[in-house]
């Protein structure tokens, strides 16, 4: 027992005098302490740093994901849109286009090749008893069809006059021409016209209602012309030209006439 005892105090002096005591010193509590306290409060710091910067990034996301489907949304009403405008845009020539295949399928027409001549509306009056006046619309093709949707205006109730609304086709400078004449009656006239008064050669009667809108169709080809009411034809005639300017035509009664022509236009043929 003593032996052994000897020989620990042996050992413990060789290890002091080596210097090798200190590490074997053990850290007291109060060191140990601190250490931890130090470690959990910067635990602590980072977790509530790393928690901020996710919850930076998901308001960052939320706030692009907003930003994006706004400008989606605005995007798909853009679309919209200009989708709806080139439709109201297009859907006019759509129908112009059927029309001249519809003439062309009746024989009214011996091709479709042509191009279209926006008109505009053309909305007058006129009061000079008995007489009638031309107005220019600023068109002059060769072989055509002409369509407007006419409406007349009149408190006309004078059966022995003439009065109504009509365009005057193939007008030439000495203004030598045919005109088609719709009267407040609901008949349908037709003659030529010189640089004074217009030359009866017959009318249709009772062809159309006066007191509603008519579409009219006009179609001049070679040496002939027809009238469509509403599609359906009312005369073909010999027109006395080969070209010439279109006219609108206001024939006034014993009180003033007023012509509205909508949807007009003319579609010249090749």
């Amino acid at each position: 027992m003593r032996r052994k005892l000897l020989m620990m105090l042996g050992t413990a002096a060789i290890l002091l005098a080596c210097n090798i005591g200190p590490l074997l010193e053990e850290a007291t509590p109060e060191e140990d302490e601190g250490d931890i306290e130090t470690q959990v409060a910067e635990g602590v710091q980072q977790t509530a740093q790393a928690r901020g910067a996710v919850e930076t990034s998901a308001a960052e996301v939320m706030e692009l994901t907003a930003t994006f489907e706004a400008a989606a949304t605005r995007a798909a009403d853009i679309a919209a849109e200009v989708q709806e405008t080139a439709t109201e845009e297009a859907q006019p020539f759509a129908d112009i286009l059927w029309l001249i295949d519809e003439l062309y399928d009746k024989g009214y027409i011996n091709g479709t090749d042509g191009d279209v001549e926006l008109l505009g509306d053309f909305d007058e009056s006129f009061n000079e008893r008995d007489y009638f006046r031309r107005y220019p619309s600023g068109s002059s093709p060769y072989d055509f069809v002409f369509h407007a949707v006419v409406t007349l205006r009149s408190n006309e109730t004078n059966t022995a006059t003439v009065a109504g609304c009509g365009i005057v086709i193939r007008k030439t400078n000495n203004t030598t021409g045919n005109y088609v004449l719709l009267d407040f009656r609901g008949n349908a006239r037709y003659g030529r016209i010189t640089p004074d008064f217009w030359s009866p050669q017959g009318m249709e009667k009772n062809v159309f209602d006066a007191n509603r809108s008519i579409e009219v169709i006009v179609v001049v080809e070679g040496s002939r012309y027809y009238l469509l009411l509403d599609r359906e034809q009312v005369l073909r005639q010999s027109a006395v030209t080969s070209s010439g300017e279109i006219h609108y035509m206001i024939a006034a009664g014993s009180v003033p006439m007023r012509c509205q022509f909508e949807d007009v236009w003319v579609w010249e043929l090749e």
